[in-house]
């Protein structure tokens, strides 16, 4: 963990736990530490009629924060009402600030727009008039994170132009969060791959120069992602191989190693490495005991579909391929609203259509593409070209060199 420093006392040991878990990706957050940390803050809450109001204050804040990460809101929402009780009586206008923010995306998640409007520009005029550029670069990044797939960008471009303009003028180890979502969200939700790896390269350098070894991993992750959707497999390849057989990330939790290797088994489908593909499934199985509760199941349901895909292309074990893209789909269903790997719902569909055309089911491969195909205008224009490529795919095999021309124009 890059936030641990020599222990100097209750209240710095405090705001060094604030600054981690305010700054680490939920993926990169393991059992262990969660545990550890909860219970550790448990027990300084358990004194609090001792403590000084601000150690309350931050105690309360800190526990809030690591309930937010896990997505247990409502926890996480008395906690920061306890917190936002403790800020004002110790008269701490800025963590009163910081609690709003988090607020905000409370009542956006409850779907409260009021309160959400009420909270983030309460927070906008606390955090100005302490010229806080970090705290205010990081409130619109972290509302940004559940706003990045509104239908209307407006607010989105808004949010990430303002993010940048505050960040600019920031100088703190919590800069890097920022460059990094703003590059995941220029490739993702805008397909602007070379700006968004500017952006990724910043936050690289920062993760770095100050010792965020995690952070860095997902950096180079959302990079390598870039270079798989410009279908630079090897260089794909490269960056994942670095990260898992490179000392320096040993420590990485099994979340981010599972993240990483989903990645790298899907590049190494994609060049025809297949036992290299196995291999590394393999150790991603092999990890999943140890990933955090809540997003185990999504992790077990993408090896199930990774398996699937790589018996399809060695065309082997044919009647296990519908069960596990079975479960794969039932995972999915289950976890849709915020599934941890971009686009599976394409995936699978491709997946399905791949199957059926194993099976020589040309009828219902043309179906599934067709339906990958019409889904895939709702994500990126590379889960477009996806589509389009197994169109081109079945209709050159059913010698329909028209339709097949109609696919290869969309795809240039």
């Amino acid at each position: 963990m890059w936030c641990t420093r020599e222990y100097t006392g209750l209240k710095e040991h405090l705001e060094d736990l604030i600054t981690y878990f305010e700054g680490t990706c939920e993926f990169c957050i393991g059992n262990m530490g969660i545990d550890q940390y909860l219970d550790e803050v448990k027990n300084i809450l358990a004194q609090k009629d001792k403590n000084a109001d601000e150690i309350n204050m931050l105690a309360y804040y800190v526990y809030a924060v690591i309930l937010y990460k896990i997505e247990s809101f409502d926890d996480a929402f008395a906690a920061w009402e306890k917190a936002k009780q403790y800020a004002a009586a110790a008269g701490n206008e800025i963590f009163t600030a910081k609690i709003y923010s988090y607020l905000a995306i409370y009542y956006y998640v409850k779907k409260e727009n009021n309160k959400v409007k009420i909270y983030f520009y309460d927070a906008v005029k606390i955090f100005e008039k302490y010229n806080l550029y970090t705290e205010l670069a990081l409130h619109y990044i972290n509302i940004l994170w559940y706003k990045r797939y509104e239908t209307d960008k407006t607010e989105v471009i808004e949010y990430l132009n303002k993010a940048y303009q505050y960040v600019k003028s920031s100088e703190s180890q919590k800069d890097a969060r920022v460059y990094l979502h703003i590059g995941y969200i220029y490739k993702t939700i805008f397909g602007e791959l070379e700006r968004g790896n500017a952006y990724l390269n910043t936050a690289r350098e920062l993760c770095s120069r100050n010792g965020n070894k995690e952070m860095e991993c997902m950096t180079y992750h959302t990079l390598a992602d870039s270079y798989m959707l410009q279908e630079c497999y090897d260089k794909s390849i490269e960056i994942y191989q670095n990260i898992m057989d490179n000392a320096k990330y040993k420590d990485l939790t099994a979340n981010l190693k599972c993240m990483i290797l989903t990645n790298l088994v899907y590049c190494y489908l994609r060049v025809g490495s297949l036992e290299k593909a196995g291999t590394a499934l393999e150790r991603m199985e092999s990890l999943l005991p140890d990933t955090q509760v809540n997003i185990r199941e999504q992790f077990t349901g993408t090896t199930k579909w990774l398996r699937a895909c790589l018996y399809i292309l060695q065309k082997e074990h044919i009647p296990e391929i519908s069960a596990l893209l079975k479960e794969a789909s039932a995972v999915y269903t289950n976890h849709k609203a915020h599934f941890s790997l971009e686009e599976f719902e394409c995936r699978l569909l491709g997946t399905y259509g791949d199957y059926y055309l194993l099976k020589g089911d040309i009828g219902s491969a043309l179906e599934t593409y067709l339906q990958q195909e019409r889904i895939s205008s709702s994500y990126s224009k590379y889960a477009q070209k996806e589509a389009y490529k197994n169109l081109i795919k079945l209709y050159e095999l059913k010698g329909d060199e028209k339709l097949a021309e109609v696919y290869k124009r969309k795809c240039n």
